[in-house]
C-alpha cells in the first residue's frame, strides 16, 4: 500500500479592518478545524473596534499594516506567513470544519498545484442574492488571475 504524501503546513491569513464580531466567528470556525493550521495570521489594517484584541485572544498572531486596503493588508500577511501553503480568508468567512484538511490534501496530492479557490458562498442574504454575488465574486477572481 503506497504511503500518502506528507501534508504541507498551512498558514491562514486574515486581513481585517473593524470586523471584530465577524472575526471572532471566523477564528472560532478555524479553531474547530479537523486539521489545525500551523498558524493564523490576522493583519490589522487600521481597526478601531478591537479586532486586534479579538485576534490575539483567539491565539492568532497579529501583524499591523498601516497602509489601508486589502491588497496591502493581504500582502503583509503573506510576508509574515511561515507555512508552506497560505490559506487566505476574509474576516466574514465561516470555514467548514474540513476546509484546511481538504486544502492540505489537495496540495499534498498535486505537488505542482500553485493556487486553489473555493466557491465564494455568501450567507445572511436571500438565496438569489447569494447566488448572484457568488458568481460575480468568482468571475472577478478568475479574471484577476488571468
Amino acid at each position: 500500500m503506497p504511503v500518502p504524501p506528507p501534508l504541507p503546513t498551512l498558514s491562514v491569513v486574515v486581513p481585517v479592518r473593524d470586523d471584530a464580531a465577524l472575526l471572532a466567528r471566523c477564528l472560532a470556525a478555524l479553531a474547530a478545524q479537523t486539521l489545525a493550521p500551523a498558524e493564523v495570521v490576522v493583519v490589522d489594517n487600521g481597526s478601531r473596534d478591537g479586532s486586534a484584541a479579538t485576534a490575539a485572544a483567539a491565539g492568532a498572531r497579529v501583524v499591523v499594516e498601516p497602509r489601508v486596503g486589502i491588497p496591502a493588508a493581504a500582502s503583509a500577511g503573506y510576508d509574515a506567513a511561515t507555512g508552506a501553503v497560505i490559506v487566505r480568508l476574509d474576516a466574514d468567512t465561516l470555514a467548514p470544519p474540513d476546509l484546511l484538511a481538504r486544502v492540505a490534501a489537495r496540495f499534498a496530492a498535486e505537488p505542482d498545484l500553485v493556487a486553489l479557490t473555493g466557491t465564494g458562498r455568501f450567507y445572511g442574504v436571500p438565496r438569489w442574492r447569494a447566488a448572484v454575488h457568488g458568481r460575480l465574486y468568482l468571475a472577478a477572481f478568475h479574471g484577476a488571475m488571468l
